[in-house]
C-alpha cells in the first residue's frame, strides 16, 4: 500500500478493504494530525472525534466491499478536517434510530454464549452525525460512493 502525500494537507491512499484498513487509517490520520502540529493546538477530544469518525467510515466501507479496493482521504485546514472513504458498493449507508439508551444495554450476558443478544451494529453513523459538522453521501457514477464528514476544530 503506497500512501500518497501530494500535499501536506492531504492524506490519501487506496487499498483492499480488509479488516486492517480502519486501524491503519486511524493511526496514519493521528500521525498526520501530530505532524501538522494540530494535536498540540486542538482540543484532544476533537482529535479523538476525527479519528473515531475516520474509523467508522472506513469500517463501513470494509463491511460493504470486503477485499475490493477502497480509497481513504483526509484534507486538513486550520479550522477543520474533511474525512472521506470511497467504496464501490451501491448500498447507501443507513443509520439506526433511535440510539439505544445506555441503561437498556446489558453487554454482559448472564450465561455463556451470545444467543438472544441484540446486535449493536449500525449505530456508528448516528455517532458520526453527533460528532461532525457535516456528513454526506455522494454517489459516484458509474459505480460507488464517497461517504464523508467534516469536523470543525
Amino acid at each position: 500500500m503506497q500512501i500518497k502525500t501530494n500535499a501536506t494537507n492531504v492524506l490519501e491512499w487506496s487499498a483492499p478493504a480488509t479488516t486492517k484498513l480502519p486501524g491503519k487509517f486511524r493511526r496514519t490520520l493521528a500521525d498526520r494530525l501530530d505532524q501538522l502540529g494540530l494535536t498540540s493546538q486542538v482540543d484532544p477530544g476533537k482529535i479523538e472525534d476525527v479519528c473515531s469518525i475516520a474509523t467508522e467510515l472506513a469500517t463501513n466501507a470494509v463491511d460493504e466491499t470486503a477485499d475490493k479496493v477502497v480509497t481513504v482521504r483526509a484534507v486538513f485546514s486550520e479550522i477543520d478536517v474533511w474525512v472521506g472513504v470511497w467504496d464501490s458498493s451501491e448500498n447507501m449507508p443507513a443509520a439506526k434510530f433511535p440510539m439505544p439508551q445506555l441503561d437498556a444495554i446489558d453487554a454482559m450476558p448472564d450465561e455463556a454464549g451470545t444467543e438472544g443478544l441484540p446486535s449493536f451494529r449500525g449505530f456508528g453513523l448516528p455517532l458520526v452525525l453527533m460528532l461532525a459538522k457535516e456528513l454526506k453521501v455522494e454517489h459516484t457514477p458509474p459505480v460507488g460512493k464517497w461517504v464523508w464528514a467534516r469536523i470543525e476544530f
